[in-house]
């Protein structure tokens, strides 16, 4: 699932304006950052680069490049001059091994974290990925954890996001305090994602509607936990309990056509 850039208790993510580029696709740049400020929002000068972070690149054939981050916290793509189906990208970071202790993305659950990218017509994508360290948080940080994930239309379906498939935008989520009432509400933002700040060590439950005439898709469909969906079939998912500055992003629900009853 991709990072966040919501909150002080966020992992960053920010993908710019796309810059035009030349025939095909552009470029994908990718920056690879340490939060010291924890502050969610990348801050040249205090928040410092990570090294030798493994990236990935996959198309929605399947086909990859990887590569990995420089001395700089740098690294990219140049998908136009590779053997990659066009377009829309899959763009995944996994922990080094062995993993930096302060290491801690969104998607703590499996080894990677994950976010899209559209480089289509030749605009390039600008994209930053952060990490925390809990030992940063601010003492008496009243909800430490920042959890969510993305809601995406599974086209294929296959219960797997693809880098071709689109997001869902304005799907209403809730927080839930077990199944009783919502304790807070949201909707997806441009690229299908929702997230909730919350206490550290207290479990919940997300419950996404699906708009009319979509229903949930399989359910852990795949080998990763980070791009499958997550969802029982009333739009529910059951949040653990996370330790402060566990971000979880993997909270995932994939949909498909309802079947006329």
């Amino acid at each position: 699932m991709k990072l966040f850039a919501l909150v002080a208790a966020a992992v960053i993510v920010g993908v710019v304006t796309p810059a035009t580029a030349g025939p095909g696709d552009g470029a994908v740049d990718v920056l690879v950052v340490k939060d010291v400020d924890f502050d969610g929002v990348y801050t040249p000068g205090v928040d410092k680069p990570q090294g030798d972070i493994p990236i990935t690149l996959t198309d929605a054939a399947g086909r990859s490049l990887s590569t990995e981050t420089d001395s700089l916290g740098h690294t990219g793509f140049a998908p136009a001059f590779a053997d990659l189906a066009g377009g829309r990208y899959r763009l995944e970071a996994r922990r080094p091994d062995p993993p930096l202790v302060y290491i801690r993305p969104a998607a703590v659950n499996g080894a990677e974290w994950v976010a899209f990218v559209d480089v289509r017509g030749g605009h390039d994508a600008h994209v930053v990925l952060g990490v925390v360290d809990p030992d940063d948080l601010p003492p008496g940080t009243p909800n430490p954890v920042l959890i969510g994930g993305r809601v995406w239309l599974d086209e294929r379906p296959d219960g797997v996001q693809q880098p071709d498939e689109d997001p869902a935008v304005g799907v209403r989520c809730e927080l839930r305090s077990g199944y009783r009432e919502a304790v807070a509400v949201t909707t997806t933002d441009d690229q299908g994602q929702y997230a909730f700040a919350v206490p550290a060590d207290t479990a919940y439950h997300v419950v996404c509607n699906p708009p009319a005439g979509l229903t949930p898709t399989v359910k852990r469909a795949g080998t990763s936990r980070t791009i499958d969906s997550d969802a029982d079939q009333d739009g529910s998912i059951a949040v653990r309990g996370h330790r402060k500055a566990d971000n979880d992003a993997t909270y995932d629900l994939g949909l498909v056509p309802a079947v006329a009853g």
